[in-house]
């Protein structure tokens, strides 16, 4: 997140597995949300991962809510 703010970046997506709800929890508490599942995303157990992103205001690093 602050390399994305010291860039002046407007978007940051990641991927996380379906069954690490903890890191599932901690990306919620960043203010990321999930925008969409890929499913058997991880070739080792064909798990889905759910996509995630929070948008930031590139000039600020404020996070803003996630467009529709």
């Amino acid at each position: 997140m602050a390399y994305a703010r010291d860039q002046h970046k407007r978007l940051v997506l990641l991927e996380v597995r379906h069954s690490n709800l903890a890191a599932v929890a901690l990306y919620e508490g960043f203010g990321f949300e999930t925008t969409g599942v890929r499913r058997g995303y991880y070739s080792d157990t064909g798990e889905d991962a759910l996509e995630m992103r929070i948008t930031l205001n590139p000039e600020t690093g404020q996070i803003l809510p996630n467009e529709a």
